[in-house]
């Protein structure tokens, strides 16, 4: 029988270090400003959770695998506990995984050895916690679905469907010294693509940063991609007009923009945190994983070649496999999967989930492309042609992960 315990907590953040002998690498030139590997560890005196966030593009299924197992014999943990997900930063090199070049490997031992850094650092420090959940809203995302003369394509859509809440875990410890912020928002950082040659964390990086400098950086500020599959940033530094014209800010111009839309996504984070009421917790840490198949389709061959059209087919392929992952703390569920889902999606899962506080990200354990609503393969958008899943797989994936919420009420 489960005996209850405290809930305890512990949180680190470690810099990926990346020398500057590195560059030129991927059309890199230098480094603007770190990218950083945040992780957060949940323990209830029987069960633990990790949950560790890289400032990078996206992560190799095989990388992800290898780390979770490698992560699991080190900890003692069932690798079920263990989930990896990325900011999503447009400004980061790739993992190249299993590549011979130096370079790569360097890049990817840098990554590999700042997770285990922050995972062992996080480890050690836990302690006992109080949390407690708030929802704040900002306008820094913008649907990017647009319809043009030739088809949908990416774009700026202001009327178009968007997710404008931002979530927010506040962890604390019993002197009410705020531990770590898990925070929850549905945009691609990627307000600097195509527009600068410097690494940087661009949005979610600048806006962890900027929330753990207020706290004097005894905060570690995790961030989870929400369903971001069709939630661009509000304002890009390369943007296409009206007219078809391409357009692209000078490098201070880029940063000016970034650092603006940063500051309001980070002002709305503090103001929300800052009315959170936590309560300590003895509850069990639930964590279920369920596999679910869906019906496949073969990729867009070269996405450089993709463009907007009004005639498309898409071709079946074999069924493809989703592991959706889902945490229980006390009153608060988290459900995180790989593939991106678009906001509409997301909203027909909270409006239908049995628990009021809810959490949703994608990118975790692992990249899957898009899995759009059935409604944009009717309009042949952009994520339905980059998609694995055939029409109607986002709904299959919605109705398993509300099924499966309201499984863990019984657990």
């Amino acid at each position: 029988m489960y005996e209850k315990t405290a809930l305890l907590a512990g949180a680190a953040r470690v810099p990926i270090e990346i020398p500057p002998s590195f560059f030129p690498y991927e059309g890199f030139a230098g480094l603007h400003d770190l990218l950083h590997v945040r992780a957060l560890v949940l323990a209830d005196g029987v069960n633990q959770f990790l949950w560790v966030v890289a400032d990078l593009t996206s992560l190799p299924n095989g990388f992800v695998l290898d780390l979770k197992k490698q992560l699991s014999l080190q900890y003692g943990l069932d690798e079920l506990v263990i989930w990896i997900g990325v900011s999503h930063t447009f400004q980061s090199p790739h993992i190249k995984y299993g590549s011979e070049d130096e370079k790569d490997k360097l890049f990817c031992d840098a990554v590999k050895y700042a997770i285990f850094s922050a995972t062992e650092d996080a480890m050690q420090s836990q302690e006992q916690v109080r949390l407690g959940m708030g929802v704040g809203t900002c306008d820094v995302n913008c649907n990017r679905d647009v319809l043009t003369s030739r088809g949908w394509w990416k774009g700026s859509n202001p009327e178009g469907p968007s997710d404008k809440h931002v979530r927010i875990i506040r962890i604390e410890n019993l002197d009410g010294n705020v531990v770590a912020l898990w925070i929850n928002y549905a945009v691609q950082s990627s307000v600097l693509q195509n527009s600068v040659s410097l690494v940087s964390g661009d949005l979610a990086g600048l806006v962890t940063r900027t929330v753990e400098c207020q706290f004097h950086d005894d905060v570690v500020a995790i961030w989870g991609v929400g369903a971001a599959g069709d939630q661009d940033p509000l304002f890009k530094a390369n943007w296409k007009s009206a007219d078809g014209v391409n357009h692209t800010l000078d490098e201070k111009g880029a940063f000016g923009l970034l650092e603006m839309l940063a500051d309001r996504l980070s002002t709305a984070i503090l103001h929300t945190t800052k009315a959170i009421i936590t309560k300590e917790s003895y509850g069990e840490l639930k964590v279920l994983a369920q596999k679910i198949r869906i019906p496949g389709q073969e990729i867009f061959p070269d996405i450089h070649t993709m463009k907007p059209t009004k005639k498309y087919v898409f071709i079946p392929s074999e069924d493809r496999e989703v592991t959706i992952h889902i945490l229980v703390v006390d009153s608060i569920a988290f459900v995180g999967l790989a593939p991106e889902l678009v906001c509409v999606t997301a909203k027909e899962i909270s409006d239908n989930s049995p628990y009021r506080n809810l959490m949703l990200m994608t990118m975790v354990n692992g990249g899957m492309k898009y899995l759009p609503d059935a409604a944009s393969y009717e309009k042949i958008t952009y994520a339905a042609m980059n998609s694995y899943g055939a029409k109607g797989a986002a709904e299959l994936v919605r109705d398993a992960i509300i099924a499966a919420l309201y499984k863990t009420m019984g657990m």
